[in-house]
C-alpha cells in the first residue's frame, strides 16, 4: 500500500518519470499554478499502479490532442511532490578542455573538460569526458551521468565502430549521492531558491553537457 501523490496516483507517474524527467527541467511555474494539489497528509492510500491517463477532473484521456495537457499536469504534479522546482539553464558558463589523448590503440580520443558556472556568490565545476572515434567527423553523442568520467567502459570500442561518441559527467560534482542528505552539494548553493533534490540536480546536469 502506498500514498497516492496526486489524486490520480503517484505510482503511475513513477512509471513514466523516466520519460518526463528531461521535460521537467523546463520551467513549469504557469502549469503548477493551474492545479491545487492536496497536502501529502491528505492524500489517500492506494494499492497498485494508478492510471496515468486519468485526468484531474476524474475523466480519462481519450484522444491524442488531450495528451499535451495531461503531460503538463503530470509534470506539475511530479515537480510539486517528488522532484521539486528546477532553475533554468545558466545564462553563462565557461568550458575548458584540460586534456586530450588517444585510447584503445589509437581507435578513439578521450577529451576531458571542465564546465564552470557561477551564481549567487558561489561557483561549481562539472568534470566531463568525451570519448570519440579517432576520425574527423560529426558523431551522435550518448550522454551519461556517472561517478567517474575517465573509467573506460567495455562498450567504447563497439560505440566507435558504430560511429557514436560517448560523453560522461560527474554527477556528484552537482549533488552528493548520500541517503541521509538529499540537498548536499554545490548546486544547492548556486540555486537556493529552487526546491529540487539530488535526482533532479543530476537530471538538470544533462543540459550543461
Amino acid at each position: 500500500m502506498t500514498k497516492d501523490i496526486s489524486h490520480c496516483g503517484i505510482n503511475a507517474c513513477q512509471v513514466v518519470a523516466l520519460i518526463l524527467t528531461l521535460g521537467l527541467c523546463q520551467p513549469v511555474v504557469a502549469q503548477q499554478a493551474q492545479y491545487k494539489f492536496p497536502a501529502v497528509e491528505d492524500l489517500p492510500v492506494t494499492k497498485g499502479l494508478q492510471n496515468p491517463f486519468l485526468k484531474p477532473d476524474g475523466t480519462f484521456v481519450k484522444t491524442k490532442k488531450e495528451w499535451p495537457a495531461q503531460r503538463g499536469y503530470l509534470k506539475a504534479m511530479l515537480i510539486h511532490y517528488q522532484y521539486g522546482t528546477f532553475p533554468p539553464a545558466p545564462e553563462k558558463m565557461t568550458v575548458e578542455r584540460t586534456s586530450s589523448e588517444e585510447i584503445l590503440d589509437g581507435k578513439g580520443i578521450l577529451d576531458l573538460f571542465n564546465i564552470t558556472i557561477s551564481r549567487n556568490g558561489h561557483s561549481l565545476t562539472l568534470h566531463c569526458s568525451l570519448y570519440r572515434p579517432n576520425k574527423p567527423a560529426k558523431y551522435p553523442v550518448v550522454i551519461k551521468n556517472d561517478r567517474q568520467v575517465t573509467e573506460k567502459d567495455d562498450i567504447l570500442e563497439k560505440a566507435f565502430e558504430m560511429g557514436y561518441a560517448i560523453s560522461k559527467y560527474a554527477r556528484e560534482d552537482l549533488a552528493t549521492d548520500n541517503r541521509k542528505f538529499t540537498r548536499n552539494g554545490k548546486i544547492f548553493e548556486l540555486y537556493p531558491e529552487s526546491t529540487w533534490g539530488t535526482l533532479a540536480a543530476w537530471a538538470w546536469g544533462y543540459q550543461l553537457v
